[in-house]
């Protein structure tokens, strides 16, 4: 979130809104769901229906032209650093055409060994040696918005990997989290995910990991 052209919001939502989340999990992945928040159904606080930003390439090129980049002119070659597995390798490929194709862009894809990776993209690496973007997943401690939004994303109270400013997202998640009210608990949740994966996005979710058993 701090380092150009990713410090704008406007691009940020850009490339959120151009991610084809049902192509993506149909012929990418293969399992799970689109997603446009981040914790899925299912987990306490989570909102349903969902908010967040969804595929839209229209509303994709209006934010990138108007953050200064009319479809893509003058905007630099960004890079994408994934570690190596297939997946990750087929994901990373996918986005880079839809980002393409969209926005017109050029995204540079690298990727590293898991334990490299993860090391590379700690908060406190200097900005010149970061990617500037990268992705990560998470799998829950527990079924609980708190340990999604707050304790993940929290600007102070959490890694930050994404290093975003304070704002009041981070004090509505905290609050959350001492509330006793259940209801007012889930009200809470969802403006806080719409706030840090809709108008800020912190991160740009795209879908829920799923399991096949027989």
């Amino acid at each position: 979130n701090t380092k150009a052209p990713f410090d704008n919001v406007l691009v940020r939502k850009a490339f959120s809104a151009a991610i084809d989340r049902e192509t993506m999990v149909r012929d990418v992945v293969g399992s799970g769901i689109p997603a446009t928040q981040f914790a899925p159904k299912g987990v306490f606080g989570a909102p349903d229906p969902e908010v967040g930003i969804g595929y839209d390439p229209e509303q994709a090129k209006a934010w990138l032209a108007e953050a200064g980049y009319p479809d893509g002119e003058g905007f630099p070659t960004v890079t994408y650093r994934y570690f190596s597995n297939t997946l990750e390798e087929a994901l990373a490929q996918a986005l880079q055409a839809m980002w393409s194709e969209t926005l017109n862009v050029n995204v540079e894809l690298g990727s590293m060994e898991f334990p490299a990776f993860l090391g590379s993209v700690r908060p406190e690496v200097p900005l010149d040696e970061m990617p500037h973007m990268y992705r990560l997943g998470w799998s829950a401690d527990y079924p609980d918005e708190n340990n999604w939004v707050y304790e993940v994303f929290h600007c102070t109270d959490s890694d930050n990997r994404p290093r975003a400013a304070c704002t009041e997202a981070d004090d509505l998640a905290k609050a959350a989290g001492r509330e006793t009210d259940p209801e007012k608990r889930k009200e809470m949740y969802a403006q806080v995910e719409q706030m840090m994966f809709g108008d800020e996005v912190r991160v740009a979710p795209y879908y829920h990991r799923g399991f096949t058993t027989l």
